[in-house]
């Protein structure tokens, strides 16, 4: 029984103690590595490019309009800004819409591909039509913030080694779970580009120069994510820009769409991952991409074991290690909830813990097929 205890023990706490340092110790490696990065100038108005804005859209007819409105606010001069919204066959009124926009003059184009529902061949063929260097990719259902596009190429013309640079995405939904998961998205993101260079960026806006990205659309299961992967391998930068904010719109509402869109969304996430570029990469991007392997298929299941062992050691009478762990891992997002929310620290650390328990299931289900509600499909 003393051997069983001693085994169980040993298991625990060292399995334990890898998934700490997997979540907190790489957020604190990320951290300091971050502080080292050099800060950049400010870019004057003079030297912004012409720019071009590629929206794909796919039987958008609900949200066009306010798109298209949404693009003609920016604060960066309207001489150097097209707009160009690639269809990949709509069967509602969105081409009609965007015809109706288009004013004599307007920087306004529209590019039809027929038949053409992927949305990595949309944005392909685009780019393939177009001469500006700088672009911006937005999904129809993300309103941008008036400074976004500016803030976006300030820091691609700022860095010459910036192939990418993303927005901070909010997304608009009452459910805190959904939010709190934007949120920890966006921190994980950023400190990953500000420490290795290769963040993931989300697709509802991120900015590109075209010349150092290569967008291939076989087999795309996630553009986003294969952009930014690719860029990262060839040694070229992806980067966060927290003065480039966005809101997504189309985005889940309750509980279960939250584990559905999740399922969907990680599972073209880890197919991405799986499929990335080869190992001569560039090692910022071999070991972000090993992390986020491990955090997709290890930590899931590792934390069950844990869990069971933490049960049978409970079971053995041995009340103290599981305490000391449960502590370890609580005290972090306790402590971060205290600073950014005291005010409302009960209801966010009931929404952490039920956004931890649905991420963690929705990791485990992601090998099984899963159905995406209508409303979320085109989202995905």
């Amino acid at each position: 029984m003393i051997h069983l205890l001693s085994t169980a023990l040993a298991a625990f706490v060292v399995l334990a103690g890898t998934l700490w340092l997997s979540v907190f110790g790489y957020l604190g490696g990320l951290r300091a590595l971050s502080a080292l990065r050099r800060r950049l100038a400010a870019v004057p108005e003079a030297a912004l490019p012409p720019l071009a804005v590629v929206v794909p859209t796919l039987d958008e007819e609900a949200l066009i309009a306010s798109k298209l409105r949404d693009l003609l606010r920016p604060t960066y001069p309207r001489d150097r800004l097209r707009l160009v919204v690639v269809d990949g066959g709509s069967s509602d009124r969105t081409c009609e819409l965007v015809r109706q926009a288009m004013m004599p003059g307007s920087s306004l184009h529209l590019l039809r591909l027929d038949g053409v529902r992927d949305q990595a061949e949309q944005v392909r063929c685009a780019l393939a039509g177009i001469s500006e260097e700088f672009v911006v990719v937005t999904d129809a259902d993300a309103m941008l913030d008036p400074g976004c596009l500016r803030a976006l190429v300030t820091e691609l013309i700022a860095d010459p080694e910036l192939a990418i640079a993303g927005a901070i995405v909010r997304p608009r939904t009452p459910l805190m779970e959904e939010r709190l998961y934007g949120w920890m998205r966006n921190q994980l993101w950023w400190l990953e580009g500000e420490a290795l260079s290769a963040a993931t960026v989300s697709g509802a806006c991120y900015g590109l120069r075209r010349s150092a990205c290569q967008v291939t659309s076989e087999g795309a299961r996630a553009l986003d994510v294969r952009v930014a992967a690719a860029a990262a391998a060839a040694g070229r930068k992806v980067r966060l820009v927290p003065r480039a904010r966005a809101c997504e719109v189309r985005v889940p509402q309750s509980l279960r769409e939250f584990t559905h869109y999740r399922r969907r969304r990680g599972a073209g996430y880890l197919a991405e991952l799986v499929a990335g570029p080869p190992a001569a990469a560039a090692w910022r991007w071999r070991l972000a991409r090993a992390v986020r392997l491990w955090h997709f298929r290890v930590v899931p299941r590792a934390a069950v074991a844990v869990l069971g062992l933490a049960l049978a050691l409970v079971a053995m009478g041995e009340w103290s290690w599981p305490i000391a762990v449960l502590a370890a891992f609580g005290a972090p997002p306790v402590l971060a909830v205290l600073w950014a929310r005291p005010r409302r620290c009960l209801k966010t650390l009931a929404a952490g813990g039920r956004l931890v328990a649905l991420t963690w299931f929705s990791l485990l289900a992601l090998d099984r097929p899963a159905e995406l509600p209508a409303a979320l499909r085109e989202a995905a």
